[in-house]
């Protein structure tokens, strides 16, 4: 495979498998994977990629070329720390869509952006960067989202939507149609939001999901 379709994964825990899994079903190439942690086994292989190095010596990589990354990082302040790391150190970030994600024409897509199987994603939709769009989850027509944020596993977007940076969606959440979601907001898994969030950094359980002010 040509240089420009391989690519680092940096992080080997969960979350890097499955982006393994993912890249394995799209254009890319997973050439090696970047260690979170100084130190790491270089002779572990992770779904049959090798461990290369870790995040400390990642310039190695780019001296060499390898400009290409993916980051399998779950976590959205970690991952927003290391995507702007490696930006500014250079590195390209490829979107990562799986073959079976659904991705209407109209859509705008920034860079990095992780989008898993049996996704579906509307008309007008908007999309930042750095953003995990979780398998099975569906981002409805004229939804707008920042940057580092995460829709996790079947969560929902109705349309209309406005979603700030560094939000997550737990799994099979739903969030109504014209709903404004400020910076940061958490809605818990299973939750349905039904209004706007008032201010960023607040967590919504339940079904109408209401503020968990613990």
């Amino acid at each position: 495979m040509k240089a420009e379709n391989t690519l680092l994964v940096v992080g080997c825990g969960g979350h890097a498998r499955f982006l393994l899994s993912l890249v394995g079903n799209s254009c890319f190439e997973a050439f090696g994977l970047i260690s979170l942690e100084d130190e790491f086994d270089d002779s572990e292989l992770i779904m049959e990629v090798p461990v290369i190095g870790c995040l400390s010596f990642i310039d190695e990589q780019y001296k060499l070329g390898r400009l290409n990354i993916v980051l399998g990082i779950g976590d959205n302040s970690l991952r927003k720390k290391t995507f702007l790391q490696l930006t500014e150190a250079g590195f390209q970030f490829p979107n990562i869509v799986h073959s079976s994600a659904i991705i209407d024409p109209t859509t705008i897509l920034g860079s990095g952006n992780v989008i898993g199987p049996n996704v579906v994603i509307g008309a007008e939709v908007a999309i930042g960067n750095n953003n995990i769009i979780n398998s099975g989850a569906v981002i409805e027509h004229q939804s707008l989202i920042g940057d580092h944020s995460h829709v996790s596993l079947s969560a929902i977007v109705c349309g209309n939507v406005s979603i700030g940076s560094g939000a997550f969606l737990g799994a099979n959440s739903t969030v109504i149609d014209k709903l404004l979601v400020s910076d940061d907001t958490t809605l818990g898994a299973g939750g349905t939001l039904v209004s706007s969030t008032r201010a960023p950094g607040l967590t919504f359980v339940g079904c109408p999901a209401k503020e968990n002010k613990k």
